[in-house]
């Protein structure tokens, strides 16, 4: 059997040579590296006749490819509808070209793959879906690697989405909250996005949107976040695969995975979370990654204290520093001219020590 995944990979390896980095960052473009493709496609485990799959921001279409390699070792599976988003013309022969070897492929298998690729902007098109005008669950499975690309609060897409969007807002949670959305019940939903979304007052709304409407099954994480750069990218950016189910039935637990590099098959680290220790059940709805039986008994203990530093008066932010983009501005001795960067070594029994 055809393994689709690494075909439209070495294919769309011959396109980058053709874009520079440059181009694709305009567009928030970053293309799934064939491992992390193949790992998200095995954390599928719908079994049914006839399948309806969403991929927004396809871009090569593989991880279209990389579900449908899983899906053709499914004996009961005949029919797939697979309806592509990509709106970028430069890529769109190739997607074309790719879709046609794996609708082959699938006929060898004798499943028949009935495809649609929308030449449209996923958020734009979907309107009528989001405000509920038009019935909206539509799909089996949705899979992606959205565009991470900050916005305008006046731009069209955050003004269709308005009651998820509160200060700079991103291509990448407007892509999961509408995939999301598009779901049917008891839905799967894969998606490699950026961890910011996990904390943060601009994601707050679209947290709790999101938390109340999906039940989070498995998450990935990746020890470097120089682990997952697409395709011939460097992206600083830490990064988590993250499966979920439509539903608001209660789950237990949440399997953690962690690895190091893009192969996420060569997994350093396997834990199973209790599902309320990870998700904050409260206004901010924060997402937590305890990977160790250490890192829970730190957020219990943290979420046992009666009052919050803001309650206290303390009013803290995050990120005015970022250590590894502001390296020509460290000092390593103190003078009149420097002064202290707080690191988390730097408080021992609650108290502040600079040495």
């Amino acid at each position: 059997m055809m393994n689709l995944s690494k075909t439209i990979h070495n294919k769309t390896i011959t396109y980058l040579e053709t874009v520079s980095k440059a181009e694709r960052k305009k567009i928030g473009q970053f293309f799934t590296p064939a491992p992390i493709a193949e790992y998200m496609g095995r954390l599928s485990n719908i079994r049914k006749e006839t399948l309806y799959i969403l991929d927004p921001g396809a871009g090569s279409g593989i991880l279209s490819a990389a579900i449908i390699d899983v899906l053709l070792k499914n004996d009961e599976l005949k029919h797939i509808n697979l309806d592509l988003y990509e709106n970028n013309p430069d890529i769109i022969p190739l997607l074309k070209s790719n879709l046609f070897e794996i609708q082959k492929e699938c006929l060898r298998n004798s499943i028949i793959l009935n495809y649609n690729i929308i030449e449209e902007n996923f958020i734009t098109a979907n309107q009528l879906a989001w405000t509920g005008l038009i019935p909206n669950e539509k799909y089996d499975i949705v899979i992606s690697n959205p565009p991470y690309k900050k916005i305008g609060k006046s731009d069209i897409e955050s003004c269709i989405m308005s009651d998820i969007v509160y200060g700079q807002p991103n291509m990448y949670f407007l892509f999961m909250a509408m995939g999301s959305r598009l779901l049917k019940n008891d839905g799967e939903f894969i998606y490699i996005v950026p961890r910011s979304f996990t904390s943060g007052l601009y994601f707050t709304a679209f947290r709790n949107y999101f938390l109340n409407t999906m039940r989070i099954t498995d998450l990935h994480l990746f020890a470097s976040r120089e682990s997952v750069s697409g395709i011939h990218d460097n992206v600083l950016q830490e990064t988590v695969i993250l499966r979920a189910i439509k539903s608001r039935e209660h789950i237990n637990s949440i399997k953690i995975a962690e690895s190091i590099g893009e192969d996420c098959f060569n997994v350093i680290n396997k834990y199973n979370a209790s599902y309320d220790v990870c998700v904050r059940q409260d206004d901010n709805s924060f997402l937590f990654f305890p990977v160790c039986a250490e890192d829970v008994n730190v957020l219990e203990f943290v979420n046992q204290w009666p009052a919050k530093l803001t309650t206290l008066g303390f009013k803290m932010k995050t990120g005015i520093v970022v250590d590894f983009r502001e390296t020509e501005w460290m000092r390593p001795e103190n003078d009149s001219n420097t002064i202290p960067l707080l690191w988390a070594y730097n408080l021992n029994n609650i108290v502040f020590n600079f040495l």
